[in-house]
């Protein structure tokens, strides 16, 4: 499951372990969530088809960076896409950062910062 892959990934990527350790999270986080950490949620997963046999997916991924500053949100979404650069050479295939979205939560004051990133070849 690539999901599952992603959670590797991300979590021992060098930048972002030192960071967050494991605290990565699918879609959201834990109810008294220690910061900062990471949450990661499918926004599309749409086959890219072809002419040869059997199609792979190209996962649309949303990582959201949670920090209780906006630099340290900042920080982590720079690791983001320094491990999203690096994926080729890690996991084959490609990634590529589609989006980047601020977002502050005031009644919190929890940071985030979005990462939409869509991974290319990734076998189904």
């Amino acid at each position: 499951m690539f999901a599952e892959t992603l959670y590797s990934y991300l979590t021992t990527f060098p930048g972002l372990a030192a960071l967050i350790g494991t605290r990565c999270y699918p879609v959201k986080l834990p109810q008294e969530p220690t910061l900062p950490a990471l949450t990661y949620q499918r926004v599309s997963d749409a086959p890219e088809y072809s002419h040869d046999p059997g199609a792979s997916y190209r996962p649309r991924m949303q990582i959201t960076c949670w920090a209780g500053t906006y630099a340290g949100a900042e920080a982590l979404a720079t690791q983001v896409n320094l491990a999203s650069e690096a994926w080729h050479a890690a996991m084959g295939g490609a990634a590529f950062v589609e989006n980047v979205i601020d977002l502050s939560d005031p009644a919190t004051g929890i940071y985030q910062v979005a990462v939409d990133t869509v991974f290319e070849g990734i076998e189904p």
